[in-house]
């Protein structure tokens, strides 16, 4: 019942977007259409009679200037109200074969000779189609397919062919029952009683002196089911505006009126709409760069972003073509800005350095946009300065190995210098070199120019260092990850952002940036001026970023003495820091500590080898599928006790196999909840907090 009352209520409110109208006294329309009467139902007589909806209309009874009104209204096809075409009558019938594929055939009763001149017809047809009978290629044989019946008939026949004979169709005797329709339908539907597909829907539409008048006539196939059907919709909430709805017998009917000025309200409405998409479009279109009016800085903001946008989805040759035309608009545009609204154009002129340096390494032309701004007085100096550093390594880094290195070389020390990144000439020096070398590789200067000066204010501190009992060490891959969780463990608010320095040998053919299929926060980088010896810096946060941290240092490091830096920063309470040393000897992936400051002194580094740094190492930095958890204990009866004290069952399940507690975490979890519960039960004491 729900079914066939949305039915005819989706027909009962139908025309709320409506219709069109009636010749005027003084309307013109084709007057060799006289006869559309008959071309209506002479159409109608050709539609095969096996369909699921057929549908009739008039476009002659209906005056060119609204048309428009009439798609509002009409659920049939929108060729029938084609302005290109002069349509004496349509007729169309659609249904699904016995495997479900849809079959149409569209007739057209065309005006004055349209017919005879293909040519001229195809060009002003609203879709694209095939002549029966011709060859076609590729896509080609998809389209929709056409034949001339006679002089003044098209066909047009869309899915497989069909071999349903014409003649009988519904819509015969609708057209002839209703002259002044100019749009008429009947569409097949099963009865919700029988479940037979005896009922119909047969819609009318035909104009006033005011509007237009639908007429919807749902044939139920039985008056208690019109019955049933009439009463829901008499429920229905305002229903009654401008509706009327009856039943006669088994069928339910719905007139609706409207008028040709609510038409016209809604076809404005449909101007404006459109109108404002075509704003909408405006306003993402990509102009050409003679299109932009420099002098328009909202204007010119757009096109920046629109090219930003567009820049981030290219690749090769058209990426760099379009870097060139963005840094052109950014150019004109701060260039003509800069002197008189400068705090307007430093933001474009900041977008013209960056593509500069990253897009086109042009820090050239760079530099001379840094100096411009930097000229304005107004530009924040230490923002502006960092990027004139910028700008002045990447120079070098293009002139290393060249003529031009030593003048290079010298413009970016100086600027270190300047800037107060180092305090005498040989360390400028040394650094424009490590941060060059750096650049080329790869590394952003931000995060070179960072560890670098991070590393050198570590490796400047006075730490006082003890000796540590013989045999103590850890496996260096997990050094980061197992010093943050000891503070952690020992009280200090975690989690934390680790730094590393290490001075050692370097491993033969190490790169300057090691760790690139490592997050981008665990790369380390290799600086050979910084101190005495080769140097390595990197950072991270996260366990998994610490532990490929860890692996990087291990990659790029060669046997022999080692001195590491770890600075511990809090991520919740960033005033908890702490700087820690040690030294000692590498082995093959694990360090012997033989001093270390206080803090590490105090811990008893083979309990921590054993129940911390060696399961980390074994679990790794992979996600999934989750590693297992493996602790080799002292004794078996160790063994068992700490299996009872990892066991989680929600997390990870533990059990003793001889010495060793091996964990099984579940699919969507992992072991790192177990390994805390046992680090603690097996260091207890030897605990503390770093930054005490």
């Amino acid at each position: 019942m729900v079914r066939v009352v949305r039915a005819v209520l989706g027909a009962a409110l139908a025309l709320v977007a409506s219709c069109a109208g009636a010749q005027g006294e003084h309307e013109t329309t084709a007057r060799e259409e006289t006869a559309s009467l008959d071309e209506a139902a002479r159409l109608a007589m050709l539609l095969p009679s096996s369909a699921d909806r057929c549908s009739v209309a008039r476009p002659s009874l209906v005056a060119d200037r609204r048309r428009p009104l009439i798609l509002h209204a009409s659920q049939g096809d929108v060729l029938a109200w084609s302005r290109d075409l002069r349509i004496v009558a349509y007729a169309s019938a659609r249904r699904l074969d016995e495997r479900g594929r849809a079959q149409s055939v569209t007739l057209l009763s065309l005006a004055g000779g349209q017919g005879e001149r293909r040519d001229e017809l195809e060009a002003s047809l609203p879709l694209r189609v095939r002549w029966e009978g011709e060859p076609c290629r590729a896509d080609q044989c998809d389209l929709p397919r056409a034949s001339m019946l006679d002089a003044r008939t098209l066909r047009i026949e869309r899915g497989a062919p069909s071999d349903a004979r014409a003649g009988d169709s519904p819509c015969v005797d609708l057209a002839i029952a209703w002259p002044s329709a100019v749009e008429l339908d009947v569409s097949r539907q099963d009865c919700e009683d029988t479940r037979s597909e005896g009922c119909t829907q047969r819609r009318i539409l035909e104009p006033t002196d005011d509007g237009l008048r639908q007429r919807v006539e749902d044939s139920l196939g039985s008056e208690r089911a019109a019955m049933r059907a009439l009463e829901s919709l008499r429920l229905v909430p305002g229903l009654e505006g401008g509706i009327d709805v009856d039943r006669r017998g088994a069928t339910v009917v719905t007139l609706r009126s409207i008028s040709w000025a609510e038409l016209e309200l809604l076809l404005e409405d449909e101007r404006i709409e459109r109108a404002a998409y075509r704003r909408r479009d405006e306003a993402r279109r990509t102009r050409a760069l003679d299109e932009v009016d420099v002098e328009s800085l909202p204007l010119v903001r757009q096109q920046v972003q629109l090219r930003e946008e567009r820049l981030a989805r290219l690749h090769g040759e058209g990426r760099r073509r379009a870097a060139e035309e963005l840094a052109a608009l950014l150019s004109a545009a701060t260039m003509r800005h800069l002197a008189t609204r400068p705090e307007d154009a430093l933001d474009l002129a900041r977008r013209l350095v960056r593509v500069q340096l990253d897009e086109l390494d042009d820090p050239a032309g760079a530099s001379q946009t840094i100096d411009a701004a930097l000229a304005t007085g107004v530009a924040p100096r230490e923002t502006w300065r960092g990027l004139r550093r910028e700008a002045r390594i990447a120079s070098l880094a293009r002139a290393l190995a060249s003529p031009d290195e030593t003048s290079a070389l010298t413009d970016a020390a100086s600027a270190l210098r300047e800037d107060g990144l180092a305090p005498d000439d040989t360390t400028a020096r040394a650094a424009a070199l490590d941060l060059a070398v750096l650049r080329a590789a790869g590394a952003t200067h931000e995060l070179a120019e960072s560890a670098w000066t991070h590393a050198r204010a570590v490796t400047r501190r006075a730490i006082s260092l003890r000796a540590m009992p013989s045999g103590a060490g850890v496996p260096i891959a997990a050094l980061p990850a197992t010093l943050a969780w000891l503070a952690e463990l020992g009280g200090d608010p975690g989690p934390f952002s680790v730094f590393v320095v290490a001075r050692a040998t370097l491993a033969e053919g190490t790169r300057a940036v090691t760790g690139h299929d490592a997050p981008d926060e665990a790369r380390v980088l290799r600086f050979e001026h910084l101190a005495d010896r080769a140097t390595l810096a990197g950072s991270g946060a996260s366990i998994d970023a610490l532990l490929h941290l860890g692996a990087s240092i291990e990659s790029a490091l060669a046997p022999g003495p080692i001195t590491i830096d770890v600075v511990l920063t809090s991520i919740s309470t960033p005033s908890v820091e702490r700087t820690l040393r040690f030294e000692g000897e590498l082995g093959v992936g694990r360090v012997r500590i033989e001093r270390g400051d206080a803090w590490i002194a105090r811990h008893d580094w083979p309990a921590i080898e054993r129940y911390l740094a060696d399961p980390l190492r074994a679990m790794g930095a992979r996600l999934f599928p989750p590693p297992e958890l493996v602790v080799r204990a002292t004794s078996e009866e160790e063994a068992a006790h700490l299996a009872r004290i990892g066991d989680d069952p929600p997390q990870a399940r533990c059990a003793a196999e001889g010495i060793e507690v091996r964990c099984v975490p579940r699919p969507d979890s992992d072991a790192r909840g177990a390994l805390r519960r046992i680090v603690r039960a097996s260091l207890g004491a030897g605990l503390a907090p770093a930054s005490e």
